[in-house]
C-alpha cells in the first residue's frame, strides 16, 4: 500500500468514529434532558390530603364512638356537618385553597364549606387557567340522631394554582 491508500483508510475510520461518537454523545443527552422535570404538579396531592383529612379526622364530621373513641371514616355525624366544624378543624385560611361539602340523603341536601368566602369567589373563574377544581363523590352513611341512612358526599375543590 501507499502513503495515500493509508492515509484515506485512516481518515475513513476516523469519520466513521466521530459520527459514532456524534450519535451517541446526541442519545445520552437526549435521554438525560428528557429525565429532567422542571415543575412538579401537586395539585392533585393537596387535593387529596385534603378530602382524607376531612373525612379520617376525629375533629371533622366523621362519626366519632364515644366509648371507643373511634372514627368511622364512611359515617358522617350530621350535627357536627357544618362550616363552624370544618373551619374550627382546618386551618386552610393561609392556604389557596377551598373545599364544599354537599351531602344528598333521604331528600335532604345540606352543604358545608372549608374557606367559604373564598369557594364563592373562585368557583366562577375555574375556566381559567389559575384556577382548578376537582369534583370527588363518595358514598357514606349519614348518622342522624339514631338512626343511619345512605348518602352521597360530593365534594369539590377549588384551588389556585400557584
Amino acid at each position: 500500500m501507499n502513503k495515500r491508500a493509508v492515509s484515506f483508510k485512516i481518515m475513513n475510520m476516523a469519520f466513521f468514529r466521530i459520527l459514532f461518537i456524534t450519535i451517541a454523545f446526541f442519545v445520552v443527552w437526549m435521554f438525560t434532558v428528557s429525565q429532567i422535570q422542571e415543575k412538579i404538579e401537586i395539585g392533585d396531592i393537596k387535593d387529596t390530603i385534603i378530602i382524607n383529612r376531612a373525612l379520617y379526622s376525629p375533629t371533622s364530621f366523621s362519626y366519632v364512638d364515644a366509648n371507643t373513641g373511634r372514627v368511622y371514616p364512611g359515617i358522617i355525624d350530621i350535627n357536627n356537618f357544618n362550616n363552624l366544624q370544618l373551619n374550627n378543624s382546618f386551618d386552610y385560611s393561609g392556604n389557596n385553597i377551598a373545599v364544599k361539602f354537599e351531602i344528598k340523603y333521604s331528600n335532604k341536601t345540606k352543604t358545608a364549606y372549608i374557606n367559604q368566602k373564598w369557594y364563592e369567589r373562585w368557583a366562577p373563574l375555574t375556566k381559567f387557567k389559575q384556577y382548578s377544581q376537582t369534583t370527588n363523590f363518595r358514598y357514606v352513611l349519614v348518622k342522624e340522631k339514631d338512626k343511619m341512612e345512605k348518602a352521597v358526599l360530593r365534594i369539590d375543590v377549588v384551588s389556585l394554582i400557584e
